[in-house]
């Protein structure tokens, strides 16, 4: 459920701008693309016009997340729980960029957070059950 929220999150940040369409996440996964400029553009305009608001860093962390430059992602990641502590859906997010980097304690450690709030989520348990074994724990 809360996957799906953070979808509609970022489906309702682009669709603010009906020229910013981005359903297409392979278009956006290449960097080169003007899609993918225009998007980090906007969502980057959004955070000087918002500074505090958690919105615009989640979304263009997932851009970010979404085209591969994972430490950009963290960044705004990190910013969007810093406005908005109760934004745990950063949490998963982050421990997915971990487990891709090979970051297992730090995969671990977020989705656990994530987990606190969030106890029957199914993705989030898989995601922790790949993390433990890549951990070697049982």
């Amino acid at each position: 459920r809360m996957h799906n929220k953070a979808k509609e999150y970022f489906d309702k940040a682009v669709s603010l701008n009906p020229k910013l369409d981005l359903k297409n996440k392979n278009k956006v996964k290449d960097k080169s693309t003007d899609d993918f400029q225009y998007a980090l553009h906007e969502f980057s305009l959004e955070i000087e016009r918002n500074p505090n608001d958690p919105l615009p860093y989640f979304n263009r962390g997932l851009l970010y997340e979404l085209s591969g430059k994972n430490n950009e992602a963290l960044q705004d990641f990190d910013q969007c729980i810093k406005k908005d502590s109760t934004f745990k859906i950063v949490n998963f997010y982050k421990a997915q960029i971990h487990k891709k980097t090979k970051n297992y304690p730090m995969a671990e450690k977020e989705v656990e957070v994530y987990l606190r709030f969030f106890p029957a989520d199914k993705k989030a348990l898989l995601l922790a059950t790949e993390i433990k074994k890549l951990l070697g724990k049982k």
